[in-house]
């Protein structure tokens, strides 16, 4: 929905006639689908206008204030209750404390953004892999909604920090899951589903 949300964004901004020439409607959609849900639309709009861009400067909009209680205000209207739906790839309640644990390390690490999904996943969505846990009942293809889950998580922990996000992408031996770009280092991350014992090299 992320991508949704800023071809949106994108193709709003172009009726007006405006020239995003810095990411705004990029900025706009990150901080709508990690924060909408859950915070006020004060607070909300107060997390818009510290978004910095040149948008404003010499385009004819005087009143930035207004131009983005639209802004939101339609948003609202178009995708806050999709963002609101319970699904098998979210984390309810959010993952701020994994977030704010995150920034206060000096540095971040693969090894520490592991370790905060998997805390999140144990503690809000590991129910979103099952169909019934009591009967040991999976959903099909529960690797891809870990794969999902921990982009999700990983683009929400990078939004005021640098860094990238990959998604399948070709290595020499294959397609790999999931690749972060921290510090100028690719990290690969191969995710699997155990259901039994782990044996084997691989």
């Amino acid at each position: 929905m992320l991508f949704t949300i800023q071809t949106y964004l994108e193709e709003y901004l172009s009726k007006r006639n405006l020239v995003d020439s810095d990411g705004y409607a990029i900025s706009v959609a990150n901080l709508y689908f990690y924060h909408r849900t859950g915070t006020e639309v004060k607070e909300f709009l107060r997390r818009v206008r510290r978004t910095r861009t040149v948008l404003f400067v010499n385009k004819g909009i005087r009143d930035r204030a207004g131009f983005e209680r639209t802004l939101v205000s339609r948003l609202d209207s178009r995708f806050k209750k999709k963002l609101e739906a319970p699904n098998p790839f979210s984390f309810p309640g959010g993952t701020e404390t994994e977030k704010q644990r995150l920034e206060r390390l000096p540095r971040l690490t693969i090894d520490a953004l592991l370790r905060e999904f998997l805390y999140a996943v144990k503690a809000k969505a590991v129910d979103g892999f099952w169909i019934s846990r009591t009967r040991g009942k999976l959903r099909q293809q529960p690797e891809k909604i870990a794969q999902t889950q921990f982009a999700l998580f990983t683009k929400g922990a990078l939004l005021n920090r640098s860094g990238i996000v990959l998604r399948e992408l070709y290595s020499g031996i294959g397609y790999v899951d999931i690749g972060v770009i921290l510090s100028t280092t690719l990290h690969l991350v191969e995710i699997k589903i155990l259901t039994g014992n782990f044996t084997g090299a691989q």
